[in-house]
């Protein structure tokens, strides 16, 4: 399986005027595991779906499109 970057996750948090780490530390997710999350190459857990979705008010379907 060849790692696909969340681009949606990407534009969520630059438009909020959030970094990355900014992002990891508010979800009480480890900065790797986020970046790791982002880049394709770990799927995110359930809860960590709702918390990212809560912190950026955007719809968790919209954060991380099924393939």
């Amino acid at each position: 399986m060849k790692p696909n970057f969340n681009f949606n996750l990407f534009h969520a948090y630059i438009n909020k005027g959030f970094k990355a780490f900014e992002i990891a530390k508010k979800a009480g997710i480890e900065r790797t595991r986020f970046s790791r999350i982002l880049t394709g190459r770990l799927k995110a857990k359930p809860e960590e779906v709702k918390v990212l979705s809560t912190i950026l008010r955007v719809p968790q379907k919209k954060l991380f499109v099924k393939e």
